[in-house]
C-alpha cells in the first residue's frame, strides 16, 4: 500500500466512523471502486486506534467524570458509576454480535454490493430517527439501562458492513427519547469499548503477522484520527439545529450509485 492509499483510506475511515454514512460500507465500496488493495491488519488495527484516539480527545469532558466516579471520586461517584454501567449494558448486544457471527461478519466485507445495499437501510434508518424522535426528549443523566441496552442493539446492527455505527445507535438513541446531543454522545461513548474490542479480537492475528512498512502506517493512523477528532466535533456542532434527512439522502444516493457501479 502506498502513502496515498493510506492517506485516502485513513480519511475515509476518520470521517465515517463519526458521521452516520457507515464507515465500512464507504471502505469496501471505495476499495472496489478505486481498485485499492484490502488493508492489511496490522493497518486496520492501528487506524482503529487512531479513531479511538479521536474520540478520547474530543469526549474527554465526558468519559473522564465517569473514569474520576470509578476511582471513588465523591463529585462524580454515583453519576460516573451509573454512567459507566450504562456503557456496560449498551456495548453487550455488539460483544455477543462480535463473537457469535465473527466469520459470517467477515465474509459480508467481501460483498460491495452488500455493503452498497445496506446504505439504503443506512438511510431508512436515519430518516426514520427524525420521525420517532419524541417532542420532550430526555437528557443523558435520565438514560435507563434498558434504554441503553436498546441503543446497544442498534450498534450491534452496524456489525454488517454498509450500516452506520454512529447512525444506527444516534437513531436508537432519539427512539427511547434522548434529545439529539445526549443521543450522539452515548453514541460516540460507545464507540469506544466497540473500537477497542473490534481490535482486540485482531491482536492474536497481528502478532504472527509479518514485517511492517510504517510510513504508510503512520500516514493512514495521522489522517483517520484527525479527520475522526474533525468529524465528532463538527457532528455534535450540526446536530443543534441540523437533521439528519440530508445525511439519509445522501446515503440512499451513495448507495445507487454504488449498487450501479460495483
Amino acid at each position: 500500500m502506498s502513502i496515498w492509499e493510506a492517506v485516502l483510506l485513513g480519511l475515509v475511515q476518520g470521517l465515517t466512523e463519526f458521521l452516520p454514512v457507515s464507515s465500512s460500507g464507504h471502505l469496501v465500496i471505495a476499495q472496489a471502486l478505486l481498485g485499492v488493495d484490502q488493508p492489511g491488519l496490522t493497518f486496520e488495527v492501528v487506524v482503529h486506534f487512531a479513531t479511538l484516539l479521536a474520540v478520547l480527545v474530543a469526549l474527554k469532558d465526558d468519559w473522564y467524570p465517569i473514569f474520576l466516579g470509578l476511582l471513588g471520586h465523591p463529585e462524580h461517584k454515583e453519576e460516573g458509576r451509573r454512567r459507566f454501567a450504562a456503557l456496560v449494558a449498551g456495548s453487550l448486544p455488539v460483544a455477543l454480535a462480535g463473537l457469535l457471527a465473527r466469520e459470517p461478519i467477515a465474509a459480508l466485507f467481501a460483498s460491495p454490493r452488500v455493503a452498497a445495499a445496506m446504505l439504503l437501510v443506512t438511510g431508512a434508518i436515519l430518516w426514520a430517527s427524525e420521525v420517532v424522535a419524541r417532542k420532550e426528549p430526555r437528557a443523558l443523566e435520565r438514560l435507563r439501562l434498558a434504554d441503553a441496552v436498546l441503543i446497544g442493539c442498534g450498534q450491534a446492527l452496524a456489525v454488517i458492513p454498509g450500516i452506520s455505527r454512529s447512525g444506527s445507535t444516534l437513531a436508537a438513541g432519539l427512539a427511547v427519547g434522548l434529545e439529539r446531543q445526549s443521543a450522539a454522545r452515548f453514541a460516540f461513548l460507545l464507540a469506544i469499548p466497540a473500537i477497542l474490542g473490534a481490535a482486540a479480537l485482531e491482536v492474536p492475528e497481528l502478532v504472527q503477522a509479518g514485517g511492517v512498512d510504517w510510513a504508510p502506517l503512520a500516514a493512514g493512523a495521522l489522517s483517520a484520527g484527525v479527520s475522526g477528532y474533525a468529524a465528532i466535533a463538527l457532528f455534535l456542532r450540526f446536530l443543534r439545529s441540523g437533521s439528519l434527512k440530508g445525511f439519509a439522502v445522501y446515503t440512499w444516493a451513495a448507495g445507487l450509485v454504488a449498487l450501479a457501479l460495483v
